[in-house]
């Protein structure tokens, strides 16, 4: 049922998701009062309008990426010190994610490997975590590492292997592994964490995960200053 839906009862129904690199991101929903009101034809119709809203997202999204990741290189270009510059490029991401996608963030961090067993946070929008260490074996950015993939923790109550480690108020949280040699070599995390359930789920999940692409070029950059 629909929440607040008054009207005739729905008898029909068709849902496709909105797809986009790889990831569902919503869903196109149509109803009808009518039994059986949907014919393969209608699947194949709303198919491809569904394409078309993900193409029209994916537009959106990279107009606004464009423009974000513009600020970004002028901020590392220009300021002296290259601490504080990323953690203002930090702070810069999770201001626009919240402008654009109405999500409240409280940290992200770039986190690099350091031995086999541990990662070390290098860069925070918190200084306050610069310096932490955090296990390979019992974090989620360990879990991106281990596995090669964006690992996101929905709720981080109900995640049997979720270790509070920057506050017992984050609910959920998602690592973004960052990337060398055709995304072989695994140098480090993109760890952000939100005090909201299912934060990174869909379109916000794309939106960390190009921004972690950047990062790539942004700490080659550093490594030249």
């Amino acid at each position: 049922l629909i929440a607040g839906y008054h009207g005739r009862p729905i008898r029909s129904l068709i849902e496709v998701p909105i797809v986009l690199r790889g990831t569902a991101i919503g869903v196109f929903c149509v109803e009808s009062a009518r039994p059986a009101a949907f014919r393969p034809v209608h699947i194949g119709i709303m198919k491809a309008i569904a394409a078309q809203a993900a193409v029209a997202l994916q537009n959106v999204q990279y107009f606004a990426s464009a423009a974000l990741f513009a600020d970004v290189d002028q901020m590392i270009i220009s300021h002296g010190d290259i601490q504080q510059a990323i953690q203002r490029v930090l702070q810069r991401v999770m201001d626009e994610l919240y402008k654009l996608y109405h999500v409240e963030l409280s940290g992200a961090q770039i986190i690099f490997r350091k031995g086999d067993d541990e990662l070390e946070i290098v860069h925070s929008s918190n200084p306050a975590d610069v310096g932490l260490s955090v296990s390979v074996h019992g974090s989620v950015s360990g879990r991106a590492v281990n596995e090669h993939r964006t690992v996101t923790v929905p709720d981080a109550k109900k995640d049997e292997q979720y270790v509070q480690m920057l506050g017992s108020s984050i609910r959920s949280e998602i690592a973004v592994p960052i990337t060398l040699a055709d995304d072989q070599v695994i140098i480090g995390v993109l760890n952000v964490e939100s005090e909201e359930l299912d934060a990174f789920s869909g379109f916000n999940e794309i939106v960390l995960e190009t921004f972690a692409e950047k990062v790539r070029s942004l700490l080659a950059f550093v490594k030249l200053r």
